[in-house]
C-alpha cells in the first residue's frame, strides 16, 4: 500500500475535518492531550481512502505505529456506536466532523445524507445510510446537551473563525 500518495481533495478534506473537529473539541473543553489525538485522527482518518475498508486499513497502520487512541477514532469514522449516556468521545467528534464536511466544505447532515439516500435506492444501502445519519444525530444531541448550544449555532460561530 502506498498511503503517501493521496489526491489533493482527500488531503483538503482531511484538513477541513481536522479544523472542525478541533473547534468542536475546544467547545467541549477537551484536554490538550485529547485535542492532540483529535488533530492526528482528523488528519489521518482518510489516509487509506483508496483502499476497500479504508477506515479499518488506516486504523491498522496507525495502531501498528503505536497510536491506539488515534487508531480507535479513525477506525470508527465510517460507522460508530453511540452511547448517549457517555461523554462525547474523540471518535464521535471525528465521526461528526467527517459527516459535516463534504470535500473541504461545511455541509448539513440533511444535505450530506439526503444526497446519499437519493443516490442509493437499494434497501441495504438505505439502511446503512440511515444508521449513519442516526449516529450523527445522536452525536449532535450529545454535543448540544454538553455545550447547551445548538449545533447550528456552533457551526455558525465556527464559520466566523474561518
Amino acid at each position: 500500500r502506498d498511503i503517501r500518495r493521496l489526491d489533493e481533495h482527500i488531503v483538503e478534506h482531511s484538513a477541513a475535518v481536522t479544523k472542525l473537529a478541533l473547534y468542536l473539541s475546544s467547545r467541549l473543553k477537551l484536554t490538550p492531550e485529547d485535542r492532540t489525538i483529535v488533530n492526528a485522527a482528523g488528519l489521518l482518518h482518510d489516509m487509506a481512502r483508496t483502499e476497500d475498508g479504508h477506515a479499518k486499513a488506516a486504523a491498522e497502520i496507525i495502531s501498528q505505529m503505536g497510536y491506539p487512541k488515534v487508531a480507535s477514532a479513525v477506525e470508527s469514522h465510517m460507522d460508530i456506536s453511540v452511547n448517549e449516556n457517555e461523554p462525547v468521545s474523540i471518535a464521535e467528534i471525528i465521526y461528526l466532523a467527517d459527516k459535516l464536511t463534504l470535500g473541504s466544505e461545511l455541509t448539513s447532515l440533511a444535505g450530506r445524507f439526503g444526497e446519499k439516500l437519493n443516490k442509493h435506492n437499494e434497501a441495504g444501502a438505505q439502511s446503512a445510510i440511515k444508521k449513519r445519519l442516526d449516529s450523527a444525530l445522536a452525536i449532535r444531541g450529545k454535543i448540544e446537551k454538553h455545550t447547551g448550544i445548538s449545533l447550528d449555532t456552533l457551526l455558525q460561530e465556527y464559520k466566523k473563525t474561518q
